[in-house]
C-alpha cells in the first residue's frame, strides 16, 4: 500500500467521526519495505527483534549525512516551552544494524538500511507536551530518508513512516495514560538551506517539515479507555555531520470525545553541544 493511501485511509476514518484532521495529500513511490522490529518502552530496553530482512543489504552503521548515529556519540539539546527550559541529553550506542538512542529514562532502537534512518528517536515527539515516552515499532518507511533522494541538500524530496503506537502519553485535563494500540504517521517534506543559530553555533542546515497523525487508543489512570487523535506539525533543522541542530513545534490539535483541544506550538529544542566520535 503506498504511503499516500495509508494517510488517506486515515484521514477518511478520522473524517467519519466528524473529527476533521489535515493531512498531506501527496503522491509518492512505494518505499522499500524496513526491517521490522520492536522499540523499547520506557520500562527497559529490549534487543531490537529482526523479524524480516528488507531486499538490499543492511549498512550496519547509522552514518547519515545528516544525522551521524555513530558509536559514544552525545547530543546535549534545551528544550524551551512555556513552562521554562530544560535539559535533553541524547547519546547513540552502535548496533550491528543501527543503534541504541537514550535520553534520560527513555530509549530506542533505530535501524538503519543504507544510512536511511528507520524508527522513533526519544526525543519529544509531535508536541514536548505529549511527553516523551510515544513509542514507535515495525515501521514502514524511512524517519531519515536516503541521502541519495536528498542531495543535492535543499532540493524537494517527500517521504513518510508509518508504525504501530506504544509506550505513554501525557495529554490536558488528565487524558494522559498508557497507549494501548494505534498507529503513528510521520510525513515529511524538504525546504531550504537556512544559516540557523543555537547554543552550539551557527549552521548551515535543511529544514524539513513534520506533520505527524497520532490514532491512539489509551487506557487512563481511572481504567478507562479513550480514542484519541492528534495531528501536529514541526520544522526540523539537520546541519551535516551534527544531526538535528534545531526542532520547531508547530502546534496542532487534540481530539477527542467530540471535543478538540488546541496545541499552540512556540516550543524550541536546540542543540547544546554535540560530541561525534
Amino acid at each position: 500500500m503506498k504511503p499516500f493511501t495509508r494517510i488517506i485511509i486515515l484521514i477518511l476514518s478520522i473524517s467519519v467521526i466528524g473529527l476533521g484532521m489535515a493531512a498531506c495529500k501527496k503522491e509518492a513511490e512505494e518505499p522499500t519495505p524496513a526491517i521490522i522490529y520492536v522499540t523499547a518502552t520506557p520500562e527497559g530496553m529490549a534487543p531490537p527483534t529482526a523479524v524480516e530482512a528488507a531486499p538490499g543489504e543492511v549498512s550496519g552503521v547509522c552514518n547519515h549525512l545528516l544525522w551521524p548515529l555513530h558509536d559514544s556519540a552525545e547530543w546535549r539539546y534545551q528544550l524551551s516551552t512555556a513552562e521554562g527550559t530544560s535539559e535533553i541529553i541524547l547519546s547513540s550506542i552502535a548496533i550491528e544494524d543501527g543503534a541504541f538512542l537514550y535520553a534520560g529514562d527513555y530509549e530506542a532502537s533505530i535501524l538503519c538500511q543504507d544510512n536511511a534512518i528507520i524508527g522513533l528517536p526519544p526525543l519529544p515527539s509531535g508536541d514536548p507536551s505529549l511527553g516523551m515516552g510515544i513509542t514507535g515499532s515495525n515501521p514502514i518507511g524511512n524517519y531519515l530518508t536516503y541521502e541519495s533522494e536528498l542531495l543535492p541538500l535543499g532540493q524537494p524530496a517527500w517521504w513518510d513512516i508509518q508504525m504501530n503506537a506504544g509506550g505513554t502519553i501525557n495529554l490536558p485535563e488528565g487524558l494522559g495514560g498508557t497507549i494501548t494500540s494505534g498507529s503513528i504517521v510521520l510525513v515529511h517534506e524538504t525546504e531550504q538551506l537556512e544559516n540557523v543559530t543555537v547554543p552550539a553555533g551557527t549552521f548551515l542546515a535543511l529544514a524539513i517539515k513534520q506533520d505527524a497523525l497520532f490514532d491512539l487508543q489509551l487506557q487512563l489512570a481511572d481504567g478507562s479507555a479513550a480514542r484519541v487523535l492528534i495531528n501536529t506539525a514541526a520544522r526540523i533543522h539537520y546541519a551535516e555531520g551534527a544531526g538535528p541542530v534545531r526542532v520547531s513545534y508547530l502546534g496542532g490539535m487534540i481530539s477527542t470525545n467530540g471535543s478538540a483541544i488546541p496545541l499552540e506550538g512556540g516550543a524550541t529544542l536546540e542543540l547544546v553541544g554535540v560530541t561525534i566520535p
